[in-house]
């Protein structure tokens, strides 16, 4: 008999969008968004997704945003996510390009068909006016 192939879960980043505020200072609010999709043949559990910035766009991921929990998505399905970084003394806003990671199941706790594509990545120029 040929063996059934076994629903597994895959999940995936869309696309990430961005807002900045116009202007510069502490107090200013970015957000970030996108949708975590489960591109699998079974539903996924309760995870956790990770935003990174990469202050200029070297590959260095120098500061964390945040750790949003993610629900749990059913097969075919999408988790909206997003995330509001207010600027802080953590990173002294700098002009220029800069890269927002998203990654799905950063603790690898989902046993997945593809352990290769949690991650989308974004550019973010801010310019100061």
């Amino acid at each position: 008999p040929t063996p059934t192939p076994t629903s597994q879960v895959d999940l995936t980043v869309l696309p990430i969008s961005t807002q900045s505020p116009q202007g510069t200072g502490v107090g200013k609010t970015y957000s970030f968004g996108a949708n975590i999709k489960n591109q699998g043949t079974a539903s996924s559990p309760a995870t956790t997704a990770r935003f990174r910035l990469d202050i200029g766009g070297d590959g260095t991921y120098n500061l964390t945003l945040g750790e949003p929990s993610v629900g749990p998505i059913p097969a075919a399905g999408k988790f909206p996510t997003g995330w509001q970084f207010v600027q802080s003394s953590t990173w002294t806003s700098q002009e220029g390009t800069h890269q927002i990671e998203l990654c799905a199941d950063t603790g690898s706790a989902v046993d997945e068909t593809d352990e290769t594509n949690n991650c989308a990545r974004n550019n973010v120029s801010l310019t100061w006016t």
